[in-house]
């Protein structure tokens, strides 16, 4: 009974968001674009959620080294961090902002963590942390349910790749349903920026940045373009 109640809180958690993001994409401006009919795009966002879906299947059912997968170990790290808020709100301002983690009273959190650290260096700065912080902050909406994330997520990546799509639609007149399909159905786009993973805040991030970049100088807002 308690395994239903969790299952049914969870679908109607993940019912409701899926609801609230289609209800924005379809009452907001940013997400109306000249020459594709709205309902391609609450397809768009709904496409992206199943790939999420999916996702998590190959990484449930196929690749189950939760430990080592990345579609997991940032929400599972976030919950590590998550209930901090209560128990000690001061040791999750830390881990929030990154202030005296090196501090031994922290070593406690770390053994629980597998993803705070990566384990490869690319001489750059380690974004997991980062990716932590979001699912953190998802968290309070989702209350640790997992697929909350999922459409989080989704969101997010959508977000970026219609602000790409607004980017580049000054070069693609006539033939917005090409750029549509090149921003949108990708399949690799689909599947990786879909999931609880680095790529859905990196295509949020990247989208806005380019859409800025190709605004910059003009007087009106990126989706008044």
């Amino acid at each position: 009974n308690t395994r239903r109640t969790q299952i049914l809180i969870h679908s109607i958690l993940v019912i409701v968001y899926i609801l609230l993001f289609l209800f924005i994409i379809r009452k907001t401006k940013f997400f109306v674009l000249e020459s594709i009919p709205k309902y391609w795009m609450s397809g768009a966002f709904l496409l992206k959620i199943a790939f999420g879906l999916i996702l998590w299947a190959i990484y449930t059912y196929h690749y189950t080294y939760r430990n080592t997968s990345d579609a997991f170990r940032y929400f599972d790290d976030a919950m590590v961090i998550r209930p901090l808020l209560w128990e000690n709100p001061s040791h999750f301002l830390s881990f929030m902002f990154g202030v005296n983690l090196e501090e031994p009273e922290f070593q406690i959190y770390f053994d629980q963590m597998r993803g705070w650290t990566s384990s490869y260096s690319y001489g750059i700065t380690n974004d997991n942390p980062t990716i932590i912080r979001i699912n953190v902050l998802i968290s309070f909406f989702s209350f640790g349910y997992y697929h909350v994330h999922t459409v989080f997520m989704s969101f997010m990546a959508f977000t970026g790749l219609t602000a790409l799509y607004r980017a580049f639609k000054s070069c693609f007149k006539s033939k917005e349903i090409f750029l549509f399909v090149a921003c949108f159905l990708l399949p690799s786009v689909l599947f990786w920026s879909s999931g609880v993973l680095k790529e859905a805040p990196l295509m949020m991030g990247m989208g806005f940045f380019i859409l800025a970049i190709s605004n910059f100088g003009e007087p009106n807002v990126p989706w008044n373009k």
